[in-house]
């Protein structure tokens, strides 16, 4: 949240406290009233002082800036801990690889599909260095297609339903019928 002239962070606000604040007074939610203060370190800052402001101050969102003053960017309390253990997988980094049939010709796809599991659970060819369904859409378009982009390999449509985190989710597979 910054001022009205745009010239200082003045905090965040959290979604649970947006939810809170909408219960409490729909009709006048107001977001100074729920904006937390907000942690500031400098670019140099090492990870051990990070770790323990953000920690200690029960934060999970801190702003860095350099030695101007001027912001130049955001870190976050999972930034600091993968950066000292490495990556954490959480529910969004795993994509599924189900194959919902909806109808006769048509099918919801995990993007974490396989593509050897692709040919067995579906008949469809996929190269074998795809990876996964999402890998395969995503190296054959250069990007992530937005949720309803269409189109054909085969005798099949495909229709990305659900993207995440630079994932395509799911995708809805139908069969052309001639």
């Amino acid at each position: 949240m910054k001022d009205a002239e745009f010239s200082e962070v003045l905090g965040y606000v959290n979604y649970k406290d947006i939810v809170s604040a909408l219960q409490i007074n729909p009709e006048d939610p107001s977001l100074k009233g729920i904006c937390r203060p907000i942690l500031i370190f400098n670019e140099g800052e090492g990870l051990n002082i990070i770790f323990s402001r953000l920690t200690r101050g029960y934060q999970h969102i801190a702003l860095v800036q350099d030695d101007s003053g001027a912001v130049t960017g955001l870190i976050t309390l999972e930034d600091v801990i993968e950066e000292i253990i490495g990556d954490l997988m959480d529910e969004y980094d795993v994509l599924p690889s189900h194959v919902l049939q909806m109808t006769k010709t048509r099918r919801v796809v995990g993007g974490g599909i396989t593509a050897s599991d692709s040919k067995t659970r579906l008949g469809i060819e996929l190269p074998v260095d795809a990876g996964n369904l999402s890998e395969w859409i995503i190296g054959r378009f250069g990007a992530v297609p937005r949720a309803g982009h269409r189109f054909s390999h085969g005798k099949h449509e495909f229709i990305v339903k659900k993207t995440t985190r630079g994932n395509i989710f799911e995708v809805i597979i139908e069969e052309k019928t001639e």
